[in-house]
């Protein structure tokens, strides 16, 4: 069934099927959509786009809730098995401590970005230009880092990791949403 974008129940952001965690690097890139479409939101709201309080409600959840979730399948996950199994001419370690280091500082916008969102669907910000800026900037940095993440990290886990290597990453995945292991 269809869900219909004007009702009052529908859902702003598309929720994972649930089924992909058997594949957990389709599941990763999947979920990197997800990202993305935030990230479009959050850049329509720099530039002047009205934020519903249900709207930012469900954006903030995300931010606080769904990304970190996905932040854990890649640090404990994802990027262990792929150093583990990259070989030297993947040049991916220097990227993957980019990704890490990024998921940190990343983290401390987020939380000022959902308290932004917050504020301007309650109507109690100031849309300055430094508060419009730190939207817009956040978008941006989550964009190049999910683009490094699409073009880089997840063809190379395609080629380098085995269903050997990724049945415990699936596993993890699904433990860490409260789902029985396969």
């Amino acid at each position: 069934m269809a869900i219909d974008k004007n009702s009052p129940n529908a859902s702003l952001i598309e929720p994972m099927p649930v089924e992909l965690l058997d594949e957990p690097l389709e599941f990763i890139f999947a979920d990197h959509f997800r990202q993305r479409f935030v990230c479009s939101l959050i850049r329509q709201i720099a530039e002047g786009r009205e934020v519903s309080q249900s709207e930012a409600t469900e954006m903030g959840y995300f931010l606080v809730h769904d990304l970190p979730l996905h932040h854990a399948d890649e640090e404990e996950d994802l990027f262990p098995a792929l150093i583990k199994s990259a070989r030297p001419e993947d040049n991916i370690k220097q990227t993957i401590a980019r990704l890490n280091d990024d998921h940190i500082i990343g983290s401390a916008e987020t939380s000022r970005v959902r308290n932004l969102l917050s504020e301007f669907a309650l109507g109690t910000a100031n849309r300055s230009k430094s508060a419009l800026r730190t939207l817009k900037l956040y978008a941006q940095s989550e964009n190049k880092h999910l683009a490094i993440e699409n073009s880089v990290v997840l063809p190379i886990a395609r080629v380098r990791l085995s269903k050997r290597q990724l049945q415990p990453m699936s596993n993890s995945m699904k433990s860490r949403r409260n789902m029985a292991a396969s």
